[in-house]
């Protein structure tokens, strides 16, 4: 198993260096689709472009915009295209067909934690395990917030039978099919519409992520949970390889030596914070959160197991990329 670190500080990722300079540093555009308040902004990239900044010695500066001000996820990679960012957090399902790969981290009982399985898409990044697929990006860290679990208003929910005929928001192409395969009826709602679909009943409940629970106070609605590993997403931070080509060597190695393996590794672990969080608010709110017995979870991987075999069948690639993965998360 990887050997887990609990703070950038400690994985040397932010020991700035001093020197000086006197050309003028490039300046770089950090878009990120969210407020800088939010938890990945404020504990990792906004400190992270400060100490990337520091350490190139003077030839880098690294300026964050935030919550849309450039752009917003599934439409960052076009910006980067054309010079009008840089550097994004990003979201490949957002880009329908063209990193069908990455669709990986959307499987259910691939990934249930975001740390390990952050590390280990990244390992699978530096291995060619991908392809072509990000064929002219730069790429600085791959993540996964904490798998997707069931969220109920008035059903508990323990074995799948539960499920049939309950009407659940889930969205992307993988989180419908867990639905269906239960007799489930999906309904694709936007995240930021959850709250609404739960408190006025168009909705029975979601499949939606811990994460989730404080932006969008989800607690307040939700009385049912079960902690079932149904797939998180495929994020990435990026920008063009092109433009880190024509960066001064300095700029290049402080980049380098701030992202990657340990970066990715950063991300999940702010991801896994965030997660305790909205339990947290869930049990304080008096919410009930469930984990399936030992029979129930082989009922439940009975019931929607085909998934992943499916998709390893119908995708390029994507047994061997189902192999690799649970060999690096059994490593």
């Amino acid at each position: 198993m990887y050997k887990i670190t609990t703070a950038l500080v400690s994985a040397g990722l932010f020991v700035a260096t001093s020197g000086a300079s006197f050309a003028d540093p490039v300046a770089l555009r950090f878009a990120v689709g969210v407020p800088p308040q939010v938890h990945y902004n404020r504990d990792l990239f906004t400190p992270w472009s400060e100490t990337v900044s520091a350490e190139s010695n003077g030839t880098l500066e690294i300026n964050m915009f935030y919550a849309g001000a450039l752009g917003h996820p599934g439409e960052f990679l076009e910006a980067i295209d054309v010079g009008a960012v840089d550097i994004a957090v990003d979201i490949a399902a957002y880009y329908p067909g063209q990193f069908a790969l990455s669709q990986i981290a959307s499987l259910p009982f691939m990934i249930d934690d975001p740390v390990q399985g952050s590390m280990a898409l990244w390992s699978l990044y530096e291995s060619g395990a991908y392809g072509d697929m990000f064929d002219g990006m730069k790429m600085l860290a791959i993540s996964t917030p904490p798998a997707a679990m069931i969220l109920t208003t008035e059903t508990p929910v323990a074995r799948p039978e539960d499920m049939h005929g309950l009407t659940i928001a889930a969205s992307g192409r993988i989180s419908p099919q867990v639905a269906q395969a239960v007799s489930a009826a999906p309904i694709d709602v936007p995240i930021y519409e959850i709250y609404q679909s739960l408190s006025r009943g168009t909705v029975d409940g979601a499949i939606t992520y811990y994460t989730a629970i404080a932006p969008f106070s989800l607690h307040e609605v939700g009385n049912y949970y079960l902690d079932l590993p149904l797939g998180g997403s495929f994020m990435m931070v990026y920008m063009s390889q092109e433009r880190f080509d024509a960066l001064p060597a300095e700029a290049q190695a402080a980049l380098d030596n701030n992202s990657g393996l340990a970066l990715s590794q950063a991300f999940g672990e702010v991801w896994a914070a965030a997660a305790q969080v909205g339990q947290n608010m869930i049990t304080q709110e008096g919410g009930t959160i469930a984990t399936p017995s030992e029979e129930d979870m082989a009922l439940w991987q009975a019931s929607i197991g085909d998934i992943v075999d499916n998709w390893a069948a119908d995708t390029e690639g994507g047994q061997a990329l189902v192999d690799a993965l649970r060999a690096e998360l059994a490593d």
